[in-house]
């Protein structure tokens, strides 16, 4: 079980629920979905800071340069949407995946407002992953965290067609395949 409680800011304020630092979890702690229970470490997730900006690049550029995405994309969108980020955007935020000081990972979300979700949309741009901490149940962590304390009437994510691992993932955890073809228009 999880324990969930109202923080505040330095400044005296109550945190909003995109700001919140969540630790979930405990060592032997599970947590139950789909029938199946899961064993998580305690890990943080919490938002980027500045002193967050080479090791972020650095797990951004291994993600981009990964079988998980179609094409890299050059530095300088890694650089400026960390910089966005970091000022504070109603279009997205950052999150660093901490345990005990080491960066495990990062997760970046975007928000759309739908029609036909009626209301808001969180997007789940990127789940990143280091190589050595894969498969111990970080990602469904931050989907678990995304679920409970970013609000929206519609979560969306995207993978690879080949990605039967992340796609096995997020079912899990109750998204379903949506039949819509992407298309784009870079400028």
């Amino acid at each position: 079980p999880r324990q969930i409680s109202t923080l505040t800011s330095s400044e005296g304020r109550n945190i909003t629920c995109a700001e919140r630092i969540l630790h979930f979890g405990v060592a032997n702690t599970s947590l139950f979905s789909a029938g199946k229970i899961h064993h998580f470490h305690k890990m943080t997730i919490r938002k980027i800071t500045k002193n967050d900006k080479p090791i972020y690049t650095e797990m951004a550029r291994d993600f981009y340069s990964s079988p998980a995405v179609l094409e890299n994309i050059p530095e300088e969108n890694i650089t400026n949407s960390f910089d966005l980020f970091l000022e504070g955007t109603p279009y997205g935020d950052a999150f660093i995946f901490e345990e005990d000081g080491n960066i495990l990972g990062y997760g970046v979300l975007a928000y759309t407002h739908s029609q036909e979700a009626g209301g808001r949309v969180v997007w789940i741009e990127e789940i990143y992953i280091k190589k050595e901490h894969r498969g111990k149940g970080l990602g469904s962590q931050f989907l678990e965290f995304v679920k409970e304390n970013i609000p929206a009437r519609r979560y969306r994510l995207e993978t690879e067609p080949e990605n039967e691992r992340a796609a096995a993932l997020y079912r899990r955890h109750g998204f379903e395949h949506f039949e819509y073809v992407n298309y784009k228009l870079d400028r």
